[in-house]
């Protein structure tokens, strides 16, 4: 009966594969939106105002809390 279960879980892993994958994938396009913005904010950093500027940083920022607590 051991056996039987240990077996189940040791298979059951296969489940989640594809959920892993999505959330990697997931992962990778916040990079990409990520860097999309930071791309954005770099050209303009001189001729924004300071609450803009200060809200690109804050959204750079959530991104990346995101993406380390994902």
């Amino acid at each position: 009966m051991e056996r039987i279960v240990e077996k189940m879980f040791y298979a059951s892993r296969w489940l989640l594969a594809p959920i892993y994958l999505g959330l990697s994938l997931a992962l990778v396009l916040l990079a990409f939106k990520f860097f999309q913005e930071v791309f954005h904010f770099l050209p303009i950093v001189f001729s924004v105002s300071e609450s803009e500027l200060v809200l690109g940083i804050l959204s750079m920022v959530d991104m990346a809390l995101v993406a380390v607590y994902w």
